[in-house]
């Protein structure tokens, strides 16, 4: 897919942002766009992609054929209904064999074109039964954009912002919520209910501070591990500490590497 403005495909970005999701049974981007973030993760049981715009829609369902789509809210119904009842009578792969589409990772991917709140309303009882985390990247407030020029076909006025975050607040399951720097998230999503993560981002415009706020403290078990550090060359001396671990590990006796397991599971 190609780029996408606002989207977060950049070196730097992806990784911060995947480095604050915690592991998770149900993972639903509000604001898909082009899924930049969704792309480069493990994948949980259940993804959910969304985005009002039905060209961005289209293109999602071109690039993920593995996708599921609904035709009517009966369908979406029957499927909800499936999944909160997976647990003692189906597996994964029974609810998706039911189901259009044929995800060969194991997981379901669901995409959707809906109005946010209209498609967290809909799958609210997954969401909240779940251990889910719902990620928000609207298109950021207007004022808080360099060029302060509209730049989507579907742009959200100050009050839109406000009543998303507001019904936000009454939806009990994880939220990561992605904006530049404003009052309205300011004072909407105060701490202690909200922790906020700043980062820089590479932008089509140069560098740009992000806020990141989420209602959870950092998360010690991940989605995807795969991008710790804060940057690249961090990044990079992880992966080899991991990776010289690993070595020095699979070469021990294995009653050895049973004593270590035994103690760091203690």
């Amino acid at each position: 897919m190609e780029s996408y403005f606002g989207g977060k495909g950049s070196d730097g970005t992806y990784q911060t942002i995947i480095n604050q999701i915690p592991a998770v049974e149900i993972y639903i981007e509000a604001y898909a766009g082009h899924a930049s973030v969704f792309r480069k993760m493990i994948r949980p049981n259940l993804t959910i992609l969304n985005d009002i715009n039905p060209k961005v829609y289209q293109k999602l369902i071109a690039h993920f054929p593995e996708s599921i789509s609904f035709s009517d809210d009966t369908d979406r119904k029957d499927f909800i209904r499936k999944y909160l009842e997976k647990i003692s009578n189906s597996s994964i792969g029974e609810i998706k064999n039911t189901c259009q589409g044929n995800n060969d990772a194991g997981s379901i991917l669901i995409i959707e074109c809906l109005d946010a709140i209209d498609l967290i309303d809909k799958y609210k009882e997954l969401i909240e039964v779940f251990n889910s985390l719902i990620y928000s990247d609207p298109p950021y407030p207007l004022g808080s954009r360099k060029s302060q020029v509209k730049r989507y076909e579907f742009e959200m006025t100050d009050q839109d912002h406000v009543k998303y975050l507001k019904y936000l607040k009454n939806i009990r399951c994880k939220q990561l919520i992605s904006t530049y720097p404003n009052d309205i998230y300011e004072d909407l999503l105060p701490p202690p209910y909200f922790n906020l993560h700043e980062f820089w981002s590479q932008t089509r415009k140069g560098l740009a501070k992000e806020y990141l706020y989420k209602n959870y403290e950092t998360p010690t078990e991940l989605q995807d591990y795969s991008y710790l550090g804060s940057d690249f060359r961090e990044r990079d001396k992880l992966k080899r500490i991991k990776r010289n671990f690993l070595r020095k590990f699979k070469e021990m006796p294995r009653q050895l590497q049973n004593s270590i397991l035994k103690e760091l599971l203690l």
